[in-house]
């Protein structure tokens, strides 16, 4: 069995949590175990907690008979990715995918620990968080991390905000390449085609 950790951007889980319980049934539908914390005000923590909080969800599914949990993808949007990226940073056994929405907003990270195959989408439109922090996590791995599968994905026009809109072409897109993403390095189904050499 596989399951997925998600943290939501900025704003309370009360804010967020119609697209984060939708994607949940989304990928519920798909036989995963889904963990959709609330987040506290979207993770604004002034330590690394959030990662600590994400650990302990991580070791409670885990642990859990009920579930028998092999694989686990950690997920993060905005600035949910704060918590996920110090998740598979500090704890880098915990998650066995990780998936980036929208960038990371970090100053001077270390990708050095990473062990999990890191998928990145932006929308090179985006307003909000600037796209170059994505372009720059992938460089980053490029050049530190060349052995890390690992794909930037960017979405011409699209803006922050795109892979919850149920409207959106790109969306629907961004969608399948999570489902293959997870079924690749969670199930062991055939590596995408569009995810690159790496």
């Amino acid at each position: 069995q596989q399951a997925v950790i998600y943290s939501h951007g900025l704003g309370t889980w009360e804010e967020k949590k119609q697209e984060g319980v939708g994607l949940g049934i989304e990928l519920a539908k798909k036989k995963y175990v889904v963990l959709y914390p609330d987040a506290r005000n979207g993770l604004e923590y002034p330590t690394r907690t959030g990662a600590s909080d994400l650990h302990w969800g991580a070791r409670f599914l885990r642990q859990n008979t009920n579930f028998n949990i092999q694989k686990i993808g950690c997920m993060g949007s905005s600035y949910g990715n704060l918590a996920v990226f110090d998740l598979v940073n500090l704890y880098p056994y915990d998650c066995q995918a990780y998936f980036d929405i929208y960038g990371v907003m970090k100053n001077n990270y270390a990708v050095t620990a990473m062990q999990a195959p890191t998928l990145i989408q932006v929308g090179d439109a985006d307003t909000m968080v600037d796209p170059q922090t994505s372009y720059d996590f992938d460089a980053r791995l490029d050049s530190e991390r060349p052995e890390l599968p690992h794909s930037l994905q960017v979405f011409p026009g699209e803006q922050h905000g795109f892979f919850f809109n149920p409207n959106s072409e790109s969306a629907r897109e961004a969608h399948q390449q999570m489902r293959e993403f997870y079924g690749w390095t969670l199930r062991g189904m055939q590596k995408p085609e569009w995810f690159g050499l790496t």
